[in-house]
């Protein structure tokens, strides 16, 4: 999802600020459920993005905060970084506040705009931890405008691929270097304990213990008395999980086995009484 945080004097009926998407009509076209906020109130920010996150935690998060919205948009990411929500990329444009002038940690990517030679206010002029893009022009872009789509000024030439891009067309840049599986969009997983494993664990140790490369499912079923829904299940995230794994006896029927893993998991005998582990399986 894309935020934008206006800067003091843009009103929502207002053709001017960091909402009037323009150029970012074509960000809006990479970034599912735009929202736009026209005051600086970041507690319901951070409620906006966690209610979009709950309905698809695969998306990318971006805020782009102009002015005293450059200062909300980095109190929004720190607020989110408490909440374990990371934030794909913060552009702050002409921030002005205290305290924004560092990228929160949880921030992939920051980036920010200034202007160079522009009156009072001013942004700020290094966010460590963000990229420091200059805005320059003749004249020289104002504070209030250098987040307008038709504004002239471009960013100094440092010999980056943004050289001469005007500030719309440097948020389109960033916007378009979004990694395809956002921050957030991670790995689904599961536990499984090992003490609820344990009668199959303990079914495969007493098979091996015969002298068996491994025990069969016929072997397992009757060796625990569990049902197929059970076993089934437990034997997937086991095999997933590397502490079994998957082989064939001689009749080419499948057969399970511990792995190496299991003897990390006790030092006493770990096959036939397992610890109470939980290990993550990916889903």
């Amino acid at each position: 999802m894309l935020v934008t945080i206006s800067g003091l004097g843009t009103t929502s009926d207002a053709d001017v600020g960091v909402h009037n998407m323009g150029t970012g009509k074509e960000i809006g076209k990479k970034i599912d459920g735009s929202k736009h906020h026209f005051d600086w109130d970041a507690n319901a920010i951070v409620q906006t993005i966690c209610a979009n996150l709950e309905d698809d935690p695969c998306q990318p998060v971006v805020i782009i905060g102009h002015s005293l919205g450059g200062d909300t948009a980095d109190e929004v990411s720190e607020a989110l970084d408490k909440k374990d929500i990371c934030v794909d990329l913060l552009i702050q444009i002409e921030s002005v506040g205290n305290e924004d002038d560092t990228k929160p940690d949880n921030v992939e990517q920051g980036v920010n705009i200034f202007s160079v030679g522009a009156d009072i206010p001013a942004g700020e002029e290094w966010v460590d931890g963000s990229i420091n893009i200059g805005i320059s022009g003749s004249p020289f872009p104002a504070h209030s405008s250098i987040d307008d789509e038709d504004d002239p000024g471009k960013a100094t030439p440092s010999g980056q691929p943004w050289d001469n891009m005007s500030t719309w067309e440097v948020v389109a840049h960033f916007v378009s270097k979004l990694p395809k599986k956002p921050c957030n969009c991670k790995d689904k997983k599961s536990k499984i304990s090992m003490h609820d494993a344990a009668p199959i664990m303990k079914a495969v140790g007493h098979a091996m213990g015969e002298g068996k490369e491994g025990a069969s499912l016929v072997e397992i079923h009757k060796a625990t008395e569990l049902k197929s829904r059970v076993i089934l299940p437990q034997l997937s995230k086991l095999v997933k999980a590397r502490v079994l794994e998957v082989a064939e006896d001689e009749n080419n029927i499948p057969i399970f086995r511990t792995t190496e893993m299991i003897k990390a998991l006790s030092d006493e005998s770990p096959i036939t009484e397992p610890n109470e582990v939980e290990i993550e399986v990916e889903d």
